[in-house]
C-alpha cells in the first residue's frame, strides 16, 4: 500500500510549526521594542499620548531627533543607574559563577550528594522575583521583620540594612545570589559531565594532582559552559527589576536604582515617556551587544572545531 505524499515538504512543515510562535514573538517582543525605539525620537508625554492619535491608531508627537538622548546623557541620575547596573551585574555574575563552579566540582569529584539534596538546592531558582523581593524585605525590616523578632528577646536591634546604601546594595546582590546560583550550577554541572573520566585518570597516573587537573584539564574543557553561564546570567542581571523594586524601590538615595528602575521612574513617575524610551533603547542595545559577542564567540569556536584546530 503506497503512502500518500505529504502536501508540504519537511522544510515547509518546520516553517508551519514555528509560525505561531514567531507571530507571538513579533507581536509581544519585536513590535513593542521597535515602538520604543521610534518613540525615543519624538516628544510626547503620558497625558497627551491619548490625544495624539491619527486614524490608524498610531501616536505621533513632535520629532526631536537625538534631543531625548542628549537630555539623557546630561542627567547625572542616568549615569548613576548605569553604574549601579554594572556593579550589580558584575557582582552577581562573578559570585554566582564562582560559587556554582565550586559546588559543581564538589558534587562531581569529591562527594556525591543524595538526589533529594540536589532537588532541594534547586528550589530557590523557581521562586518568582516578586516573592523573593517581598521575602527579603520582610526578613530585614528593622522594626517588624523576622530578623528583628529573633533578636528582640536578646535585647538586640536589627541593623537597618535596607536604609543603608551599602547594606541595601548588598541585600539585592544577596537576594539574586540566593535565587539564581542554581541556574548557573545546572549549566556547569552539565558541562562537567562531558569531561571523559579516563582523561582525568590518565592525568592522575602520570603524577598530576587534582588541583593541577582543575587548571590544566577541567577548566579549559569547561570554558564553553562557563562562558554560556556567564553570558546568560549577565543578561538576566541586566533586566532585573521586580525583586529590586519590591525590596528597596531603588533607594536609599538611588543606591539600588538600576537602569530598569530608572526607566520606570522616568516613564511612569515623571511621565517622561520619550526619555524613558531612549533609556530603554540603550538597555536593549547593551543586551543585544552581549548576545552578539556570545554568538560571535560560539560561531568562532564552531568554525575552529570543524577545521580541526580546536579539539
Amino acid at each position: 500500500m503506497s503512502r500518500m505524499p505529504a502536501p508540504w515538504g519537511p522544510r515547509w512543515s518546520s516553517w508551519m510549526l514555528t509560525f505561531p510562535a514567531g507571530v507571538v514573538f513579533l507581536a509581544l517582543v519585536v513590535y513593542p521594542a521597535l515602538e520604543g525605539v521610534l518613540l525615543s525620537f519624538f516628544d510626547a508625554n503620558m497625558l497627551d499620548l491619548a490625544s495624539q492619535h491619527d486614524r490608524s491608531g498610531r501616536y505621533f508627537g513632535s520629532f526631536v531627533g537625538w534631543a531625548n538622548y542628549e537630555g539623557l546623557f546630561a542627567d547625572k541620575s542616568f549615569f548613576e543607574s548605569l553604574r549601579v547596573m554594572a556593579a550589580f551585574t558584575l557582582a552577581t555574575t562573578s559570585l554566582e559563577l564562582a560559587f556554582a563552579l565550586m559546588v559543581a566540582l564538589l558534587f562531581e569529584y569529591v562527594w556525591r550528594p543524595p538526589q533529594w539534596l540536589k532537588v532541594l538546592l534547586l528550589v530557590p531558582m523557581f521562586v518568582i522575583p516578586l516573592v523573593a523581593g517581598l521575602t527579603f524585605r520582610y526578613v530585614f525590616d528593622p522594626l517588624d521583620g523576622a530578623l528583628a523578632e529573633v533578636l528582640r528577646p536578646f535585647g538586640l536591634e536589627a541593623p537597618d540594612l535596607l536604609g543603608s546604601p551599602s547594606g541595601a546594595f548588598a541585600l539585592i546582590v544577596w537576594q539574586d545570589f540566593w535565587r539564581m546560583w542554581p541556574f548557573v550550577f545546572l549549566i556547569l554541572a552539565a558541562g562537567l559531565k562531558t569531561i571523559p573520566k579516563d582523561v582525568l585518570e590518565a592525568y592522575s597516573l602520570d603524577g598530576g594532582s587534582p588541583q593541577r587537573a582543575i587548571g590544566h584539564i577541567i577548566l579549559p574543557v569547561l570554558m564553553p559552559s562557563i562562558f554560556v553561564a556567564a553570558g546568560l546570567k549577565a543578561i538576566e542581571s541586566l533586566k532585573a527589576f521586580t525583586e529590586i523594586y519590591t525590596m528597596t524601590g531603588g533607594g536609599p538615595g538611588g543606591s539600588t536604582t538600576t537602569l530598569s528602575l530608572f526607566i520606570v521612574r522616568e516613564g511612569f513617575d515623571s511621565l517622561k515617556i520619550p526619555k524613558a524610551a531612549a533609556a530603554g533603547t540603550l538597555l536593549l542595545t547593551v543586551g543585544v551587544l552581549v548576545g552578539v559577542v556570545y554568538s560571535s564567540w560560539a560561531l568562532w569556536r564552531s568554525r575552529l572545531r570543524r577545521s580541526g584546530t580546536l579539539a
